[in-house]
């Protein structure tokens, strides 16, 4: 066998050394990378309430990670429903003020205010963003015309694309290294 072809061989197999490495180890290291950036920056990102607020939405972003053949897709999310009003914005306001918010992705805001019951909302609340008050047939309302974005996914996401990308580069050097040693 020539030195040509031992060097062939010698390269098949590092390629399927690091395709078995990489279908055991880069859903680990890609949940680390996505729960270590992407999750950390979504709920840094996340609008939490001054007073009183619990961070409801900043303690519901969570990740996932799904083995797809021999892929791994990680995914950062939140289940709570509001949370596309806060990304988005909402109403004329929204649609005046999206910055931030992932071009690819189109909303469609309602063009008029809205009243929201009384009842449902703590007075400070509708202080803090300035609702007016009004009353129709026996029951009393807060108006609004929505609420700016604030976009805290996306660019969770965006900005943070080359460091994910470097930190899943190092860790699948480090394990093919670490098989290489063996």
């Amino acid at each position: 066998m020539s030195e040509m072809e031992n060097l062939d061989k010698a390269l098949r197999k590092m390629g399927d050394l690091a395709q078995a490495v990489a279908e055991r180890e880069l859903p680990k290291i890609l949940d680390r990378a996505n729960k270590g950036i992407v999750q950390a920056a979504a709920k840094l990102g996340c609008p939490v309430r001054e007073a009183g607020g619990g961070g409801e939405l900043r303690n519901s972003i969570k990740t996932s990670i799904e083995q797809r053949g021999s892929k791994a897709v990680a995914t950062t999310y939140t289940s709570k429903r509001y949370a596309t009003y806060v990304e988005f914005g909402t109403g004329p306001v929204g649609q005046k003020n999206h910055d931030g918010v992932s071009p690819e992705f189109v909303p469609s805001y309602s063009q008029h205010g809205w009243g929201i019951p009384a009842d449902e909302v703590d007075e400070a609340d509708a202080e803090r963003y300035g609702w007016s008050k009004r009353t129709y047939g026996d029951k009393d309302y807060y108006m609004t015309s929505g609420q700016p974005a604030h976009p805290f996914m996306y660019p969770a996401l965006k900005n943070n694309e080359t460091k994910v990308t470097e930190r899943v580069k190092a860790g699948m050097c480090r394990e093919i290294r670490k098989v290489i040693k063996k």
